[in-house]
């Protein structure tokens, strides 16, 4: 690398009608735009997950009143509380597994297209950023539904039941 403005000043002298161009610094250069592409990638990927944190917990909240008043109905039919936490545990994780399923479908099928038509690139499926991703996912919907099952459905449920009696 220390030797290509040496090469360089030969080569014009040799022959001055040649114009040399330094590929490495262009090569550098573009592997900068590279990099600062991908993280601007990984910000807007971030914002993108909070937002739909963000909007499934106000989604949650706006339905409490109803899945209360449905969980207190189920109480009066004789459920247990324990089989009431791990419907609503479960029903939160189908709907937001699903989600991110059907997202990652969409986002994948967008990037391949993107990366062999426009690009003209070779595609290959990111498997363990895609595996951590899913963990990290199953983990937070989880701790959100039993986060939101023991706040919302377990304080008044008893409450709801009594008033319905």
């Amino acid at each position: 690398e220390s030797a290509i403005p040496e090469l360089q000043g030969k080569l014009v002298r040799k022959f001055p009608a040649v114009t040399t161009i330094d590929g490495t610094a262009i090569a550098k250069q573009i592997q900068e735009l590279v990099v600062q592409m991908s993280r601007l990638v990984y910000v807007f990927t971030l914002l993108a997950l909070l937002t739909g944190v963000m909007v499934l917990i106000s989604s949650l909240l706006s339905t409490s009143q109803d899945r209360m008043k449905d969980s207190a109905s189920f109480r009066l039919l004789g459920m247990q509380k324990r089989d009431l936490y791990m419907l609503n545990i479960l029903e939160l994780g189908v709907l937001g597994i699903s989600a991110a399923t059907f997202a990652v479908v969409i986002a994948s099928v967008g990037a391949w297209a993107a990366i062999t038509q426009w690009f003209n690139l070779q595609f290959s499926v990111p498997w363990l950023s895609l595996a951590i991703g899913g963990a990290a996912l199953i983990v937070l919907l989880f701790a959100i539904a039993i986060i939101y099952v023991r706040l919302v459905i377990g304080r008044g449920i008893m409450a709801r039941v009594r008033a319905m009696i």
